[in-house]
Parts: structure tokens; C-alpha cells; sequence
């Protein structure tokens, strides 16, 4: 593969795939040696070997990030983003329509809080998505094995305790 166009070299960055747009999405990650967070989102066509910046509207989208997650909610046909690290403080959960290229800042009433380097993963048979793990941060960082499960639904998170 050797697109004309491609977005910088980035790494700990945000990736997913689209299924009904048959589109790759990734957003944000380290751009430089030095944490310079890139702020685009792209889209992969792989049959056509070609990359596509998106720019949806800069009044509403979600600060760019790296150690985030993100996951396709194949139901509500969305991009469900969540956590990471970012210079700013949202968050939040996000989620993104490319259809209309626009996000859409959720804020559910609760949420797994300040977490990075977790993974989502989107459950069709019971359509939610999971978090799982990853490094809580308020003042100091400690690893999480927290389950959240997101409804795009309900625009609920709930957490969900194992058993014993």
C-alpha cells in the first residue's frame, strides 16, 4: 500500500474500524519525541490505498489525546471514544458519527473517570461497550482492572462488579 497522502507518523494514538463506512478511523497521538498531541482525525479507504483528513467542526470535538481508546458501536453506527491523556480536561465520553462527521460530547452522568492506556471493546450481542483497565490518575496513577460497560443507548456507564 502506498497512499498519496497519509497522516504524520504518530505513535500511542487512537484506532478503530468503521464497519458500515469500510473506513479505518484513527485520532490524536505523539507526533514529536517531545508530546506534541496531534489534534486531525483520518479516515483509511483500503480499497481505494487512500487516506482522507476529516475536519469536523472545531467548535465540538474532543481534545486530540494519546493512551486512549477508541471502539465502533456497530448498532448506533458510532465511534465510541473515552479517556486518555490530553493536555486539557475532558475526559469524557465522545462519540463520533462519520456520516455526518460531527462528535458529540455524551457526558453521561457517571463515567469510569480519569483513566489512559485502558482498551474499549464493543459487544454487538448485547450492543454496549467495555472498558478494562488501564491507569487511574487523580493525583498519583494506579492500574485499574475496573469493567465498565457503556449504553450509547441510555448514555449510561455502569460498573460492574465480578464475582468472587
Amino acid at each position: 500500500m502506498q497512499p498519496s497522502v497519509s497522516p504524520h507518523g504518530r505513535d500511542s494514538h487512537l484506532m478503530t474500524y468503521d464497519v458500515k463506512a469500510d473506513r479505518i478511523l484513527t485520532f490524536g497521538g505523539d507526533i514529536t519525541s517531545d508530546n506534541l498531541i496531534d489534534e486531525s482525525l483520518w479516515s483509511y479507504d483500503f480499497n481505494a490505498d487512500s487516506w482522507q483528513e476529516l475536519k469536523p467542526d472545531e467548535a465540538s470535538h474532543p481534545l486530540s489525546r494519546f493512551y486512549s481508546s477508541l471502539a465502533y458501536d456497530t448498532d448506533s453506527d458510532r465511534t465510541i471514544l473515552f479517556g486518555g491523556l490530553q493536555l486539557g480536561k475532558d475526559y469524557g465520553t465522545w462519540a463520533y458519527d462519520y456520516n455526518t462527521n460531527t462528535w458529540q460530547d455524551m457526558k453521561p452522568a457517571e463515567d469510569p473517570g480519569h483513566v489512559q492506556n485502558h482498551y474499549l471493546a464493543y459487544i454487538s450481542s448485547i450492543d454496549r461497550v467495555f472498558l478494562f483497565g488501564g491507569d487511574v490518575c487523580v493525583k498519583n496513577c494506579n492500574l485499574s482492572n475496573e469493567i465498565w460497560v457503556y449504553d450509547f443507548n441510555a448514555n449510561t456507564w455502569e460498573k460492574i462488579i465480578p464475582l468472587p
